[in-house]
């Protein structure tokens, strides 16, 4: 049985860095960051003025790009968060600035705790508006030479996630996470990975056509896993996810193309 905690009232504060948050809930700051990247809560990471090329939304009602988005606020999935767009092109990805507190992926927080950091070109953050526009942008600058990392000591927490685990400290609530909440899992699986596409014989033909000519991918046509990775670089730096999920996808789809 969980032991109960007694805790101080939490702060009337918006949000604060994890080692402060460590200090309020009398734990320690490694659980916070695995209770990240298990999913029970999410954690951000500070992004004022931080320019980037790829800034995408998503109308979560029809899961379609929209073309034309103002300037707006974000304060549902990360408060505080905002962007400054550059331009208003009618397609996306937009070029702009990013400011305020950006979620990470739960992906993104379990390399952080294997590894203590992770590569600001290997990063997406997320947000959303209370209207349901979804915004994620990929943090990659590709005109850098110097390679920059998100570790524990840039990660914050806002008011309500801190206040989750301030009640399951004191009071034992349960707390959900991808390990023992089915419906949890499936929404994290959603949130960070693109729907997996379905393609004929026929598409598969021309995707493996389309590989063959292209100077980068034509000669991993044999290693599904090494086109796999080169796939995911060259798309991110074009702000597109990979609709396949992994090197078993794209060798399946490359065995379908055979079958013609």
């Amino acid at each position: 049985m969980q032991e109960i905690k007694k805790l101080p009232a939490l702060p009337q504060i918006a949000y604060c860095k994890l080692n402060r948050a460590s200090r309020l809930l009398e734990s320690d700051i490694e659980d916070l960051l695995h209770w990240g990247a298990i999913g029970a809560i999410d954690l951000c990471c500070c992004l004022d003025g931080f320019v980037v090329d790829f800034i995408t939304f998503v109308d979560k009602s029809s899961e379609d790009f929209i073309a034309w988005v103002p300037d707006c606020k974000f304060i549902n999935l990360t408060p505080f968060a905002n962007i400054s767009l550059s331009s208003w092109d009618i397609k996306p990805p937009f070029d702009g600035t990013l400011n305020g507190y950006w979620s990470l992926t739960y992906d993104s927080l379990r390399k952080i705790e294997n590894h203590g950091k992770i590569s600001i070109n290997d990063v997406w953050v997320y947000s959303m508006s209370t209207d349901g526009i979804y915004a994620q942008s990929k943090l990659e600058r590709k005109l850098r030479d110097e390679d920059l990392f998100i570790t524990l000591d840039d990660l914050w927490i806002t008011y309500p996630n801190l206040e989750k685990i301030h009640n399951v400290l004191t009071k034992g609530t349960m707390l959900s996470h991808i390990y023992n909440d089915v419906n949890l899992a499936q929404k994290i699986q959603n949130h960070t990975q693109p729907p997996q596409i379905r393609v004929t014989a026929k598409q598969s033909q021309m995707i493996k056509a389309l590989i063959q000519v292209h100077p980068d991918l034509k000669d991993l046509i044999n290693t599904p896993h090494s086109l796999f990775n080169k796939l995911e670089l060259l798309l991110g730096s074009r702000g597109i996810l990979c609709p396949a999920l992994d090197s078993n996808t794209i060798a399946d789809w490359l065995k379908k193309a055979e079958r013609i």
